[in-house]
């Protein structure tokens, strides 16, 4: 919010997030301004009607909260908690696997099953690769074996040849 003359506000750089030394300046300078289409406003009107367009905004967002049946504790009550506090309840367990998450059943069968192709054939190979096979193709997506590992990656996820009885 604009300062006493209403124009400009030197902002100084709080120390506790900059290193001394680093690239942001020790202040900046705010231009506070209506947008053009404002310009023949009254401050009083513009400040009410910035009141009015706010107000609407917090009761739209309590509405929601409402509905969702959620009630912000606010922040004065945040602030006033201690930073080593934790909630007295567990968070209950999930029935799905997190590693996927889609709207379509579908489409979450689908990942799932292509995940699960994924670690038999990630499974399969790290098995060879133990047994001491020279060449291991991995299916795409093993990251770590690539990465550190220079192993070499395939896109077919079906079993190895040397595996095929």
């Amino acid at each position: 919010r604009p300062n006493r003359t209403g124009e400009h506000k030197l902002v100084r750089r709080p120390k506790h997030f900059f290193r001394d030394d680093g690239s942001m300046p020790d202040h900046v300078t705010l231009r506070f301004a209506r947008p053009k289409s404002f310009e023949d406003l009254s401050a009083k009107e513009w400040t009410g009607l910035l009141a009015k367009k706010i107000r609407a905004v917090e009761m739209r967002a309590a509405a929601a909260c409402g509905r969702l049946n959620l009630h912000p504790i606010g922040a004065c009550r945040v602030l006033a908690q201690r930073p080593t506090s934790r909630p007295r309840s567990r968070e209950p367990r999930r029935q799905t696997n997190p590693r996927v998450a889609a709207k379509s059943i579908w489409k979450r069968v689908e990942l799932l099953q292509r995940d699960r192709s994924f670690l038999r054939a990630y499974r399969a190979a790290r098995a060879m690769l133990a047994q001491g096979y020279d060449y291991v193709p991995f299916p795409d997506g093993s990251y770590w074996m690539r990465r550190f590992m220079a192993a070499v990656c395939n896109v077919d996820w079906g079993p190895h040849p040397e595996l095929a009885a």
